[in-house]
């Protein structure tokens, strides 16, 4: 099928409804897919996990998926679509310019030029929530004007709450080790929905459990603990004394309009 034969307006893609196969001889005659391959592209709506390793061929894996939807979009979605209406994302920015790059030229292949037809929407996860929170932050109380800090600036942000602390922290590890597990613990809490406080409380009951229980078997009274267990209980002391030092560093991050990558997300 020629390019000439597929009608365009308005940077929608009136597609033909073609199959895989079909699809991928428009790309490159001399290449065919592999059946794992096609079952892939040709999948319809809906999750699927799809495992492949370094070099299996998943970006032109991805654009082949790309040109089927679009090809297809009126039996999928119900109407015809544009590029920019499909979202592809991942993890870094190299791996989004190559898709995004290979994708435009798989659609100018496949469907002819169209200067008013607008790229595929690529971008890394961090990026598209980077826009999300500009475009949409004031809806959750994030400002669209917040500063992303680097790891190198958490890690100073953290420094600033370990050295103004004038409270005594229970924890044997060291000053640097808790500066650098503060923003570590805080983006942890935050990524299973819970604040310094239920942090804090969670490690308590874990305490209170820990030390009313036997330390051997056969005991009905609670003694000494052994070697791991102890190991076990210093760091929930630690988890439960650092909680508060995790709630200034989120203070402090808000009073600055500061946000971190996993704030984005």
């Amino acid at each position: 099928m020629t390019a000439d034969r597929v009608q365009l307006h308005e940077g929608l893609v009136e597609g033909l409804g073609r199959g895989v196969a079909e699809l991928a001889e428009a790309v490159d005659p001399d290449r065919a897919v592999t059946a794992e391959q096609a079952a892939i592209v040709g999948a319809n709506l809906g999750p699927a996990l799809v495992v492949a390793g370094a070099g299996s061929g998943k970006t032109e894996t991805l654009s082949l998926r790309i040109l089927y939807l679009l090809d297809n979009a009126r039996r999928l979605f119900g109407r015809d679509i544009g590029p920019d209406e499909i979202l592809c994302l991942t993890f870094t920015r190299k791996a989004a310019a190559e898709i995004a790059e290979r994708a435009t030229r798989r659609i100018g292949t496949v469907f002819g030029p169209d200067p008013a037809r607008p790229p595929v929407s690529v971008s890394t996860y961090n990026g598209y929530a980077a826009a999300l929170a500009e475009e949409h932050g004031l809806r959750v109380a994030v400002d669209p004007g917040s500063t992303v800090l680097t790891g190198a600036a958490l890690w100073q942000l953290a420094q600033s709450v370990v050295d103004s602390w004038d409270r005594a922290v229970e924890t044997d590890a060291a000053v640097s080790t808790v500066t650098a597990a503060i923003p570590r613990l805080a983006a942890q809490a935050r990524d299973h929905r819970l604040s310094p406080e239920q942090l804090r409380e969670w490690a308590e009951r874990g305490l209170a459990l820990m030390e009313a229980l036997p330390k051997k078997s056969g005991d009905e009274v609670p003694g000494t603990f052994t070697q791991d267990l102890a190991r076990h209980v210093g760091k929930l002391r630690s988890l439960a004394a650092m909680a508060d030092l995790v709630a200034e560093y989120d203070r402090r991050k808000r009073e600055g309009s500061f946000l971190d990558f996993s704030d984005q997300v």
